[in-house]
């Protein structure tokens, strides 16, 4: 987006849920209807407006996250 569009995106809010696998959802994603599948929405916002929605569905087993941190904004 930066590169691209002169967008430096200074803002994003996700939503991360999980669901079961529809019929439809099963058959684009080669897995089976019932399967967990882990639902990310999120949004990019540059100077307050919002400039990308993303609407993710990953299948649950195929998924791993590490998370770190390290100090904090104050």
């Amino acid at each position: 987006m930066e590169e691209k569009f002169g967008l430096q995106i200074d803002e994003t809010r996700d939503r991360i849920s999980a669901k079961s696998a529809t019929f439809m959802e099963a058959q684009v994603l080669k897995t089976e209807p019932k399967d967990a599948l882990l639902v990310v929405h999120r949004v990019t916002y540059w100077q307050n407006r919002p400039v990308s929605i993303d609407h993710v569905r990953i299948i649950g087993s195929k998924y791993e996250v590490e998370i770190s941190g390290k100090g904090r904004s104050k």
